[in-house]
């Protein structure tokens, strides 16, 4: 009695059965493939752009990642932190660098950096405020505070990296 419930059972299973076991047909192959390659079509020239979008968006956060590390250290070691900020070239602007360093006697290198080659290739930086000269003992503002603007040649995106009179450090989008 229960070898022929067990081939009841077998048997509503084989009608019941929708896929091949054999595994894909050459059809769903084919049909995988075009659309792989559709989606390659469009977002191939996507991924180039953002090269350097990431690059630009890596060299504004580091420059405004060492400001706040130039504030802290005015303030923990008592010391005024001055900045040099070089934008180098003209025309289409390659490069530039900056260093923060310890307003003491060895002259302490806080933070620095030269943008334009490896990772930063394309940034450019630009100065529009010379106001940007550091942090006094306290975190705030040794001149009138101002901007730094982080530009590509590859692309039109700016970011703006500034400096208040109070010593706040502030990055953005323009």
């Amino acid at each position: 009695m229960k070898s022929s419930a067990i081939g009841k059972m077998k048997r509503l299973f084989r009608k019941k059965r929708i896929f091949n076991e054999n595994g894909f047909g050459i059809v769903e192959v084919v049909i995988v493939m075009v659309i792989i390659s559709l989606l390659a079509v469009f977002v191939a020239p996507e991924v180039g752009n953002w090269r350097p979008n990431i690059r630009l968006k890596r060299a504004a956060r580091d420059f405004y990642s060492d400001m706040q590390k130039a504030k802290l250290h005015a303030i923990k070691t008592n010391r005024t932190v001055n900045f040099t900020i070089t934008a180098t070239g003209a025309g289409n602007c390659p490069g530039g660098s900056y260093i923060f360093r310890d307003n003491n006697a060895t002259q302490v290198t806080v933070a620095q950096a030269v943008l334009g080659a490896g990772e930063t290739e394309g940034v450019c930086l630009q100065v529009f405020d010379a106001g940007v000269t550091g942090f006094d003992t306290r975190g705030g503002a040794t001149g009138a505070g101002g901007n730094v603007t982080f530009t590509s040649t590859d692309i039109t995106r700016v970011y703006l990296v500034g400096q208040s009179v109070a010593g706040g450090v502030v990055m953005e989008i323009q």
